[in-house]
């Protein structure tokens, strides 16, 4: 989970106490100007409140497709790679990512999957241009 959710939730929880120590109080601020004082959004603070949602740290965050494990493996077979000098193609990761998840025996990710998570991956992009057969010949 992510130091933004968790600060996120800690001001929730705190607007969420406030209200409920100042609901007696005949000169109580509304739900609109608490959700101002604490700099969350009014739907969240009214949807809390209400116990129509709850928090994503309570409910264990989003899925993921890929362990840690995984995914390092992942760059460690790209960086290899490139090293070599033979840098991955789109397909060589997606066969790459096809083979780690068949070794865990979990199914294969989907492809939106594989081009979102290639755009999040630490590594430079690198471009270039076949070399000319004369060049390479020498």
């Amino acid at each position: 989970m992510s130091k933004e959710t968790l600060v996120r939730d800690t001001k929730i929880d705190d607007a969420i106490e406030y209200f409920h120590a100042n609901q007696a109080n005949p000169d109580r601020i509304s739900m609109r100007q608490i959700a101002l004082r604490f700099d969350i959004s009014y739907s969240t603070l009214s949807r809390r409140l209400g116990n129509k949602t709850s928090s994503i740290a309570l409910t264990g965050g989003y899925n993921r497709v890929f362990s840690k494990a995984q995914s390092d493996a992942l760059i460690a077979y790209i960086t290899d790679n490139a090293y070599i000098g033979s840098p991955c193609t789109y397909s060589m990761i997606t066969d790459a990512i096809g083979i780690i998840k068949d070794a865990s025996l979990e199914d294969r990710p989907s492809n939106s999957f594989i081009r979102k998570h290639i755009k999040t991956l630490p590594i430079k992009k690198i471009k270039w241009k076949p070399m000319d057969y004369k060049r390479r010949a020498a």
